[in-house]
């Protein structure tokens, strides 16, 4: 008789828990040949939600604006870094760190950089609205910028933009009123000292409000934007230019204007979000004199007005040398053409074919929550994207892209990516053949694309063969939410629900074992869909015969036929048909957690509407309610239960004011030999991570007081096993942005993989996920140093190759004769990117000899 597809798997797998079991470990370190194949010198810029913008340097280094995660009163820290043309970050320039908004940034011909914003700190000094930074980004103290004062009641006070004229002097723009006492409204010219240059008088009249952005035409004249849809020229001294004619305001609507470009011909591009006379969406270009240009004729970005998102339109134009226009922003389509988020125009207006640049996410049934929001020229020519960016031309885009101007395609030695997860997992899934899949709100993986779910070989690495159509199943805010493996190699996977008239998934499909949909269980095409729900904070069934049980379903559709379901439990067969051969009893309104148990009685919550809680039940096999088992009323909110090999319980409650860990017995029954454990974190955690270790130890991730280190080891007790030692834990410098910091763990042969929303665990970075293994030590004692170069190269930038003939472990100390990679199995590729630069020691250690050799880490 032929093994089913993971009965081998599940054999092996079987026989690695019995010996783990064998034994309990208190030191956990992480495996250092977890993902250790992957190497990276690719910077990794880890922005809130963008990347804002970037400068490039006339040596080809770039500037970078980006937001970061750590908010602060009024608003969030930017930081600017800068970047080699080697493409990684540059350690002699200071990173800038400002406490609010950055809005433009500006080289001076010697190399200095100009930064302007709504902030008031500058590397924790003041600096108010404006500061100079030399070569290196340290502040220029010999740079006196002046006060500014703003009208009584601004909500942002800021200096919007800074250029640098001819000789370095300076133009702001702004909401500003006076300069150091002075009125000097919204244009304000500085010498390169910082005092204000007295030729210059810009003329306010007309102006009832800040210059949100200018321009500089060739011959120095400025083309300003003012009450979000404003548009005027000035002269070189300031004055008024009375030959320009403003449009026609009375045919202009929306929330304005975004951004300005002039082309060589004193033509005038202005973009943003809004109508102009009729139809005339986002863009439009004015002749010199500020009238409309009628040969450049606009297509529609949407059919109807109102479009469908406040985040839509034009945000960025770059004009080419050949007089085309570079168009980026939050759109899908231009004239009926697809046009995901960039494009080019033709000098008529009509889109440019040759240009093949997109946003891929934005063609994929997403909304607008990806965009382009800034387009500059490199040194080199090429063209820097940034923005909102998860993919580019269907490949990581990490926010930030370069590509060729000629026809978008984009220059892959140009990439912001990192060694594991880009934003956090949530989930862990253990396929019985050792394979992992990890679910969550991430879109890469290594540097691959991985859209909110991965498959990931046993030791780390991405598994090429997996690839799930995610646009077809999740919609851009959702992901997965439980996945079951069927013996044939098929997996079950259930959805966060169909939203928007059934564009997305039904609520579990099934897909193949490459990660393609089973189009026999449901196609998704038309109204084969099957459920209609979400299993959002819930779970379904797989029952020994394939059948499913699946709570908190609407209705089902299958060949046009529509069964409402009532949020009650359905049982689907192998072929997706509805299976009415137990009539399942239904003890609460609201049903979520599931758990099938050994004997076939199924463990389950729902929500009390009696009690206004969620409650434990428990069903027999024949679907009725099992009277034997005791409803607790007197605890708090259940929200998940893990059901012990020894019939035990344990429960975890959901509050926002407190979380409570109890045990109870296999009756319902509270067990009192249990000491309940609580913690406040002031979360309605969800999904509380939950595993079992060895001799009735298990982890959480609950709060230890003044010692949180992201995960706990619990005393069969439930009390915190104080013998645990994880080192510093996991950090995280961006708490409860995706997820929580440890959000799922699961067994892995004798260790744990752990993910979340951490990036740095025991002071060594890892991004989301990393496997937990029992600390071994190595005994180096007789070092032998006659036999050298077992490594190489040396020094090293980030790989260490060995020699590993002979030789099985190793570990690395620093000069301090600290271990900064403990012991592992030795492997002839050795990742060493993450330690400071320095002096180290590798030991090397075989059955007959040991070695120890001196490197250095550049």
């Amino acid at each position: 008789m032929m093994m089913s597809f993971y009965t081998r798997a599940l054999l092996v797998s079987f026989f690695s828990v019995i010996f783990s079991n064998l034994y309990s470990q208190d030191k956990y370190i992480k495996d250092p040949d977890f993902n250790a194949a992957f190497q990276t010198n690719k910077y990794f810029i880890d922005g809130k939600r963008e990347i804002d913008f970037s400068i490039s340097q006339p040596d080809g280094k770039i500037l970078v604006v980006y937001k970061t995660f750590m908010p602060v009163p009024g608003g969030d820290i930017y930081n600017m870094v800068r970047i080699n043309p080697d493409n990684s970050i540059d350690p002699t320039f200071t990173t800038a760190v400002f406490n609010r908004f950055v809005k433009s940034v500006a080289l001076q011909s010697d190399g200095k950089i100009l930064v302007a914003g709504g902030f008031t700190l500058h590397n924790n000094v003041a600096s108010k609205y404006m500061v100079r930074l030399t070569a290196n980004g340290t502040k220029d103290a010999t740079f006196n910028i002046g006060n500014f004062s703003f009208p009584q009641f601004t909500d942002n006070p800021s200096v919007n933009k800074v250029a640098v004229l001819a000789g370095d002097k300076i133009l702001l723009g702004g909401n500003f009123i006076t300069y150091n006492g002075a009125t000097k409204k919204y244009i304000l010219k500085l010498n390169t000292n910082g005092s204000v240059d007295s030729s210059f008088d810009f003329d306010f009249t007309g102006y009832d409000s800040d210059v949100s952005n200018f321009e500089l035409q060739p011959d120095g004249k400025i083309i300003t934007t003012y009450y979000f849809n404003r548009i005027l020229r000035h002269n070189v001294n300031g004055s008024a230019d009375t030959s320009f004619t403003q449009p026609d305001y009375s045919n202009f609507s929306g929330v304005g204007i975004k951004t300005v470009a002039v082309r060589n011909d004193g033509k005038i591009y202005i973009g943003g979000k809004f109508i102009f006379g009729g139809n005339n969406q986002f863009l439009m270009r004015l002749n010199a004199d500020g009238t409309r240009d009628l040969g450049f004729v606009v297509k529609s970005f949407y059919q109807n007005y109102p479009s469908g998102t406040g985040l839509d339109g034009v945000y960025s134009i770059l004009l080419q040398p050949d007089g085309k226009a570079l168009v980026g922003g939050s759109f899908k389509s231009y004239g009926g053409q697809s046009a995901p988020g960039i494009m080019r125009l033709n000098d008529d207006g009509s889109l440019d074919p040759a240009f093949q640049g997109k946003v891929t996410r934005l063609i994929n049934g997403y909304g607008f929550s990806d965009y382009v929001n800034n387009l500059s020229f490199h040194s080199s020519g090429n063209v820097i994207a940034t923005g909102s960016m998860k993919y580019y031309n269907e490949d990581v885009a990490g926010n930030m892209v370069m590509f060729s101007p000629l026809a978008g395609d984009r220059i892959s030695t140009f990439q912001n990516i990192c060694k594991g997860f880009d934003t956090a997992p949530n989930k862990i899934f253990m396929q019985p053949d050792g394979k992992i899949i990890v679910t969550g709100n991430f879109y890469a993986y290594n540097g691959q694309p991985s859209d909110r779910i991965v498959r990931l070989n046993a030791d780390g690495s991405v598994d090429n063969g997996f690839k799930v159509p995610s646009p077809l199943l999740f919609h851009s805010s959702q992901e997965p939410a439980d996945i079951k493996f069927l013996p044939n190699g098929k997996i079950l996977l259930g959805t966060e629900g169909t939203i928007h008239g059934g564009e997305n998934g039904g609520g579990v499909v099934r897909l193949n074992y490459d990660g393609s949909l089973d189009p026999t269980f449901f196609s998704l095409v038309g109204n084969d869909r099957g459920l209609f729900g979400s299993l959002k904070f819930k779970n379904f069934i797989l029952f020994n015969d394939n059948k499913i049980l699946v709570p908190g379903m609407s209705y089902y559709v299958k060949n046009n036929v529509s069964v409402p379901i009532d949020n009650k439990f359905v049982v689907l067969d192998q072929a997706g048909n509805i299976d009415t051969t137990i009539d399942y009893a239904e003890p609460y309104s609201l049903l979520s957690r599931l758990k099938l148990l050994p004997d076939g009685k199924i463990l389950l919550t729902g929500y009390d509407t009696s009690l206004s809680k969620s409650v434990m039940a428990r069903l027999l096999p024949n679907g009725q309610i099992d009277g034997t088992f005791t409803t607790i009323t007197s605890q708090p909110n259940i929200n998940d239960m893990y059901p012990a090999p020894d019939g035990k319980i344990y429960a975890i409650s959901n509050l926002i004011f407190g979380h409570k860990l109890m045990r109870f017995n296999e009756d319902g029954t509270v067990d009192n030999s249990f000491i309940a454990q609580s913690y406040d974190d002031g979360m309605t955690t969800r999904e509380q991570p939950f595993e079992f270790e060895n001799n009735g130890k298990f982890f959480t991730a609950f709060t230890e007081l003044f010692n949180f280190k992201g995960l706990v080891r619990h005393n069969p007790n439930g009390t915190v096993d104080p013998t645990f030692d994880i080192g510093t834990g996991f950090v995280t410098p961006y708490p409860n942005n995706y997820s929580d910091d440890v959000s799922s763990i699961k067994r892995q042969g004798n260790g744990f993989l752990v993910g979340g929303e951490f990036r740095e665990f025991d002071g060594q970075p890892v991004r989301g996920l990393v496997r937990l293994i029992p600390q071994t030590t190595l005994h180096t004692r007789e070092e032998k140093t006659g036999k050298k170069n077992m490594i190489y190269p040396n020094p090293t930038t980030g790989i260490l190759n060995v020699k590993t003939e002979g030789l099985n472990q190793y570990q690395i100390v620093d000069n301090l004769g600290r271990v900064v990679i403990k012991s592992a199995e030795l492997k002839p590729t050795i990742d060493v990117s993450h330690l400071p630069i320095g002096v180290y020691y590798i030991h090397l250690k075989g059955n007959k000899e040991n070695f120890v050799e001196k490197f250095i880490k550049k």
